[in-house]
């Protein structure tokens, strides 16, 4: 990714250096050019506190980045949602229309489907790493069907040992040897992590063209989905999993400064329809009132999505034809005070660090670095708060060997080892 001139931080005192990641279309936006200083809860509500009522809403957006950049998920919900509206009521007849739907397991019907596609798009909301995980529990089965190419939105095309490293890194001051913004969350390190394992192509896609604002948007799609034909011009058998933000995999013309999104761009450079996922219109938010008035509807207790008993999935209301398919991802239950689907349906394991072992100061941060990676550098596979003395909130972690770091709000720091069986 290119720095782009228009870059502008929205509030010089932010802990973590972000460009606002929800901006609307047709506005340039960069992503991080430092390695992100992990920023306390106290620091996230503090920066949002002190700024004006004006920049109130893009500071709570990004205030939701930064708490999932530390593992906490409700605050992310609760931040995003903070200045959002009520959601709308649907019709009685778009009511029954969607109830005629039943579920079906998410992952088992994408699979089953991946299977006679060539490229599949799936997306995310960038406050959400259960979007990454859901993509994460995908890759073995995509591997399975031949798909040998993953792209990812965030991934900085200056990393150029990423494949031989094998995992993603942070920089403090040269973005060119980032591997991204958004993969130092460690559920995006962990699906980056998980390509490379199962023997994946991860690349760099996204652009950040240098051309007038106006044109911005339409430019960067267009140079977005270019590069994905680049990958199939290289290798013509070529199946691609992209794993984007949005309104990106929309196949349909967005109009105004954006036209097509960039999954319509592909389909118009190569004459390959893609499988477009979309994760975030039917995933739970920090409260009711938020709620796509489907996702209220929905009846599952898995990720999953829903189809009529002609075979049509559930892509949207009635002559809505965004994306191909609706994944709905169930309200989460809180293990330890995690969630519960990090647990990996059982990959992964808790660990509560007993309060002999920890730091002593509070707040701190905790920070779990693999024991074979570079903990300079690396993107950790978990990080949590702990706030008080009395705090059991869990790690969760793989089986395997950790180096974990303590770093408390006052400046005290610890090291030691960990073992997970």
């Amino acid at each position: 990714m290119a720095h782009h001139p228009s870059f502008n931080a929205l509030v010089a005192s932010w802990c973590l250096v972000l460009a606002a990641p929800f901006a609307a279309a047709g506005q340039p936006t960069v992503e991080a050019i430092q390695k992100p200083t992990y920023p306390f809860s106290q620091d996230i509500a503090q920066t949002v506190q002190a700024t004006t009522p004006a920049q109130r809403t893009a500071a709570a957006e990004q205030a939701a980045v930064a708490s999932s950049f530390i593992g906490d998920y409700r605050a992310a919900l609760q931040y995003v949602d903070r200045n959002a509206p009520a959601m709308p009521t649907i019709s009685k007849a778009d009511s029954l229309y969607f109830l005629r739907f039943r579920p079906q397991n998410a992952r088992e019907y994408i699979l089953a489907r991946a299977g006679r596609e060539r490229i599949v798009m799936i997306n995310e909301a960038h406050h959400v790493p259960l979007h990454r995980v859901f993509t994460l529990s995908l890759l073995a089965g995509l591997y399975q069907q031949g798909y040998r190419y993953l792209g990812a939105e965030t991934l900085s095309e200056g990393d150029q040992g990423l494949a031989k490293r094998g995992y993603p890194v942070t920089s403090p001051t040269d973005y060119a040897t980032n591997s991204g913004y958004y993969t130092a969350e460690p559920q995006y390190g962990n699906l980056i992590r998980e390509a490379l394992r199962l023997g994946f192509t991860v690349f760099a896609y996204d652009a950040f063209p240098d051309v007038p604002p106006a044109d911005f948007a339409r430019q960067r799609e267009i140079q977005q989905a270019r590069n994905i034909e680049k990958v199939l011009q290289a290798d013509p058998t070529a199946k691609i999993l992209i794993h984007a933000g949005y309104d990106h995999i929309r196949e349909d013309s967005l109009g105004g400064s954006w036209g097509k999104a960039m999954a319509g761009r592909v389909k118009e450079f190569t004459g390959i329809d893609p499988f477009t996922i979309n994760q975030e219109k039917l995933s739970e938010k920090s409260a009711p009132r938020f709620e796509n008035p489907y996702y209220k509807l929905a009846q599952a207790t898995e990720a999953s999505v829903f189809q009529n008993p002609a075979g049509q999935v559930f892509a949207g209301p009635v002559g809505v034809s965004l994306f191909d398919v609706r994944v709905y991802h169930p309200p989460t239950r809180y293990h330890l005070g995690r969630p519960d689907w990090l647990l990996l349906h059982g990959r992964r394991k808790s660990h509560i660090l007993p309060q002999r072992a920890q730091l002593g100061a509070y707040p701190c941060l905790v920070f779990a670095y693999r024991k074979e990676e570079d903990s300079r550098v690396a993107v950790a596979a978990d990080i949590i708060e702990l706030r008080t003395s009395q705090d059991r909130t869990a790690l969760i972690l793989e089986p395997g060997r950790y180096l974990l770091r303590f770093q408390a709000r006052n400046g005290t720091t610890k090291q030691m080892p960990l073992r997970i069986k």
